[in-house]
């Protein structure tokens, strides 16, 4: 029965993320659309196709903020290791779309009024209030990927990659901006730009919930604290987590959490470790195998 709801779960919050996808692209094509069926125009055309890639791009951003903002409503369904690489595919996804939609705009704009694509680039930075913060968002999310990349590539250190990754949430507001100011959609279409708002919200109230809020109650709940640490092995040791009606935290056998130590050297840290003891105990316990400085220090926590 259990299992008979997840797929339920699972089915139904699909149709939600597919029922926006086409609310978007229906209330693009009520405006735009239509205007590229008329329009045998090239530079016209690029235009109009750039704003669905604005759009597309913006959405997608959206979801992968839901997919990795710990929501406990949306991980209990498809589980974390799924939804990181949903949000790996998404970004690849929002990418290529923003950039679309920033050549496209650049290279129609510029045979429209007859300039070089660099004069057309120049133009918009010109543009001040208006373009600027736009041009800014989408540097920032290259910044994200390439520095994603490097990630992956073990060229750039954990922290880096985290402090460099922070900086989409600001390209999401500035997104957020430039497309109610300019974006000729919503600008055109009043329910489209509510849809829009409405949007963001519940994505931004998500997220700054499960990310803050809950776990903050989790921690008032609970009051964590580290009790001792055992060494197991030479290079294995234990750390025992006690604190107010731990046997009520309720966990998996074998099922990991990230876990943020709030010392000085470690608070800005979130690191994944999986529980090596059974629920029902005084106390949590974590087994960490000393592989290089970061999981080292933690001896001395």
């Amino acid at each position: 029965m259990n299992m008979v709801l997840l797929n339920m779960k699972k089915i139904l919050l699909k149709f939600i993320f597919s029922l926006n996808l086409v609310v978007i692209l229906l209330s693009w094509w009520a405006i735009s659309g239509q205007q590229l069926v008329a329009n045998n125009d090239m530079a016209k055309t690029m235009v109009i196709l750039s704003r669905i890639c604005g759009l597309l791009a913006v959405y997608l951003i959206l979801v992968q903020l839901l997919f990795i903002g710990r929501v406990k409503w949306i991980e209990k369904v498809f589980g974390l290791d799924r939804l990181a690489n949903f949000h790996h595919w998404l970004g690849f996804g929002a990418i290529v779309l923003l950039v679309s939609h920033f050549i496209l705009l650049v290279f129609g704009y510029a045979r429209i009024y007859g300039i070089s694509w660099w004069s057309q680039i120049v133009t918009f930075l010109g543009s001040g209030e208006e373009l600027l913060p736009a041009m800014f968002a989408l540097l920032l999310f290259l910044a994200v990927v390439f520095g994603s990349l490097s990630f992956v590539r073990r060229r750039v250190k954990y922290e880096k990659w985290y402090y460099l990754h922070l900086f989409s949430y600001l390209a999401i507001i500035l997104a957020f901006g430039h497309q109610i100011e300019l974006g000729y959609d919503l600008s055109n279409n009043n329910l489209f730009a509510l849809y829009w708002v409405i949007l963001y919200l519940f994505v931004g109230i998500n997220f700054f919930y499960y990310r803050f809020i809950w776990q903050l109650r989790l921690f008032q709940k609970h009051k964590f604290y580290v009790e001792k640490i055992i060494p197991e092995t030479n290079d294995t040791f234990s750390i025992y987590i006690g604190g107010k009606d731990i046997e009520q935290f309720i966990f998996l056998p074998g099922q990991f959490a990230s876990f943020r130590f709030l010392n000085k050297k470690f608070w800005k840290q979130s690191h994944p470790y999986s529980f090596s003891n059974l629920p029902g105990n005084k106390y949590l316990r974590i087994t960490v195998k000393a592989l290089g400085d970061g999981s080292n220090d933690l001896r001395n926590i």
